[in-house]
């Protein structure tokens, strides 16, 4: 009986600790128009934590652990942004917004 006392209490100190997380949400647009951008990928800088954009550009990145953070947004046919030092705090939304601005492509000419 003590042994099972003992991997249940484990299992719910590991819960706890994996739930002591934030999270990063917010919305991504033209610079130019202000329209929403379908489909721009934000990422966090040193992790796999990722997200894509919803028809109204917006996303939202869970289980991010508390810290400071380089996180970028992306899509083609865009300049690329970054912003430093976003802090994640457990238990707390973190709101970022982007806008990215377009980027023109120069097409070369194959031989």
């Amino acid at each position: 009986m003590k042994s099972i006392s003992n991997i249940v209490s484990l299992l719910f100190v590991t819960a706890i600790g994996l739930a002591q997380s934030g999270k990063i949400s917010g919305i991504v647009t033209d610079d130019r128009t202000r329209e929403p951008l379908i489909g721009a990928n934000v990422l966090v800088g040193g992790t796999k934590l990722g997200a894509t954009t919803d028809v109204d550009g917006r996303y939202s990145i869970l289980k991010v652990q508390p810290g400071s953070y380089s996180v970028s947004a992306s899509m083609l046919g865009y300049t690329k942004a970054t912003k430093h030092e976003v802090e994640v705090y457990i238990d707390r939304t973190t709101p970022l917004d982007f806008k990215l601005s377009e980027t023109s492509f120069e097409m070369q000419e194959i031989s």
